[in-house]
């Protein structure tokens, strides 16, 4: 009796990395809770070596990850955590040798990773360099402090948009102009001087507009450079407030220019035409 064997096509095989990631995903949730966050394709590890712990994670916020509780790094601070290159380094390469090996046929992956290393840096700030003069504005925001993180500072974005836009001299301020893509807008009018004037516009929307007069206008995207466009004279915008509410509001003058040159940069329009003062500008 002969067997015949059918190769599986391109689609059957993505077809069924796609069931496998998904369980592998349902089974992250069960054990970690939610993930708002990229876990860079990590796969559990078996039960009896898996350890839950809570900590600040590269992107600065916190969340459950999983060590393998056969494995310590090796210390050289006296806080009984680990840092500067060497002896990352060395951690890094003892981890790889007692990590276990994951083989998916269908994948063209020879491996994953089961953990994250970062997870191993406990504490993950090194407390030589003290930041405890921070806490009680930290404890005024609410906010994870996000010391630690290796490629962000914070997690609360809305403090972090409003942050930047009090610092920098400008009227307005989107979360596309800091690289995180939400639509999220502050315009200020007071430009950091007054907060009580500092206005939060989560997924806006002008409902209506009216009149249309030149203004000249630049953007902090393209410092130093002006040019001259057309904004209504008066609109109204609908948006969420930092609780997430429903609101409406009429605005004229600069502060409906400033509501619209946010909006533009949402819809991925830094500087709306025409651009011929940044030809300009560019050619000096």
């Amino acid at each position: 009796m002969s067997t015949v064997v059918t190769a599986l096509t391109y689609q059957q095989r993505i077809d069924k990395l796609r069931v496998t990631k998904a369980q592998q995903t349902r089974e992250k949730q069960k054990v970690l809770g939610a993930m708002d966050y990229d876990d860079q394709g990590q796969v559990l590890p078996p039960p009896h070596r898996t350890e839950i712990v809570e900590l600040v994670s590269g992107s600065g916020i916190k969340v459950n990850q999983v060590l393998l509780k056969d494995f310590k790094p090796d210390s050289n601070h006296g806080s009984g955590g680990f840092f500067g290159p060497k002896a990352t380094g060395e951690n890094f390469k003892q981890l790889l040798e007692v990590h276990p090996t994951y083989i998916d046929p269908m994948s063209s992956m020879c491996g994953v990773y089961m953990i994250n290393f970062l997870a191993y840096r406990d504490p993950g700030w090194n407390p030589d360099f003290d930041y405890s003069h921070l806490h009680e504005e930290q404890a005024k925001l609410g906010v994870d402090d996000g010391i630690g993180g290796v490629h962000s500072g914070i997690n609360d974005r809305q403090v972090r948009l409003l942050a930047r836009a009090g610092k920098l001299i400008g009227s307005g301020f989107s979360q596309e102009q800091v690289g995180v893509n939400l639509l999220l807008a502050t315009v200020d009018l007071s430009v950091g001087k007054d907060p009580s004037k500092r206005r939060v516009f989560a997924n806006p929307e002008i409902v209506s507009a009216e009149g249309r007069i030149p203004v000249e206008e630049g953007c902090l995207s393209f410092p130093g450079l002006f040019t001259t466009i057309h904004r209504p004279r008066t609109l109204r915008v609908r948006a969420q407030d930092r609780d997430g509410n429903w609101w409406e509001t009429g605005a004229d003058g600069l502060l409906a220019q400033a509501i619209c040159h946010e909006v533009d940069h949402l819809n991925g329009v830094p500087v709306v035409g025409p651009h011929l003062g940044l030809r300009q500008g560019c050619a000096a």
